[in-house]
């Protein structure tokens, strides 16, 4: 018997989740600044979110399967994100609000060969320009 995909359900509970945990423990304030979040997940119908508010915070979040959701919020000045998917079926999403925002997205097609993850790190710890759009499209390995 197939079991149901949760993704969408999975990913309103992450959403909330986080938002309440945003809500204490990293509302706006002196002390949340410069945090970091790295995120991996490996394999079918994963939902990850990730909420930093503050300045000068970096969040990468990697996922590589089919059927996967990811997303970044950040709320302050001076942030970097970076979505990496690999796979089919995928959703993902960046949402920047404040000033000197980096926003790098890396999504491949399923089959191709992927793209490092320390690639997508890279763009967030070294990225300048704003609003950096990547849609990597490897070739295969022969």
């Amino acid at each position: 018997m197939k079991r149901p995909s949760l993704t969408i359900p999975a990913l309103a509970l992450c959403f909330a989740a986080l938002l309440a945990g945003a809500a204490s423990a990293q509302g706006m304030g002196s002390r949340n600044i410069y945090n970091a979040a790295i995120v991996n997940q490996s394999g079918t119908g994963h939902a990850a979110a990730v909420v930093q508010a503050g300045q000068g915070n970096s969040a990468a979040l990697g996922q590589a399967g089919a059927r996967n959701a990811g997303a970044i919020t950040q709320n302050g000045n001076n942030n970097a994100a970076c979505l990496y998917q690999h796979g089919r079926d995928l959703t993902g999403s960046i949402d920047q609000y404040g000033d000197g925002a980096t926003t790098a997205y890396i999504q491949t097609r399923s089959g191709l060969r992927p793209v490092p993850m320390a690639v997508c790190v890279a763009q967030v710890a070294g990225a300048n320009p704003r609003d950096i759009a990547l849609s990597q499209r490897t070739r295969p390995r022969r």
